[in-house]
């Protein structure tokens, strides 16, 4: 899985996958467009940096999905996204972050009030 952007939703993507034991990827990675988390690690996973360098990168690792974290995604970058994704038959998803109310609920004094929940859509 190649994890476009660098930031606290994509940290919540790996964290959820952690926690609910969903089937291991062969490779998980990040690409984002910040040039100062190049080659630097995230949860121990490495970042490759931008968009940019999808292309080469699916090509050298096989991918399963490139999955978008960022709501405000540039269109530009989503063209160039989709483009090689499909080039390479690599599935594309957007991850869509929901938070449910799940009422303020009271357990042994402490109160919890939210529930979060994420969503990975198939981008056609």
């Amino acid at each position: 899985m190649l994890i476009f952007e660098v930031d606290i939703k994509g940290k919540l993507v790996i964290k959820e996958m952690l926690e609910d034991n969903i089937p291991k990827y062969a490779h998980i990675a990040f690409i984002g467009n910040d040039p100062r988390l190049e080659k630097k690690n995230l949860t121990v996973y490495p970042v490759f940096g931008g968009h940019w360098k999808v292309k080469r990168l699916t090509y050298k690792t096989r991918f399963d999905d490139v999955v978008i974290c960022n709501d405000n995604i540039i269109s530009e970058v989503f063209r160039c996204l989709q483009h090689n994704t499909r080039m390479q038959k690599i599935m594309l998803r957007k991850i869509r972050f929901q938070l449910d109310e799940v009422g303020p609920i009271e357990t042994k004094g402490k109160i919890l009030q939210s529930q979060f929940n994420f969503f990975a859509g198939v981008i056609k």
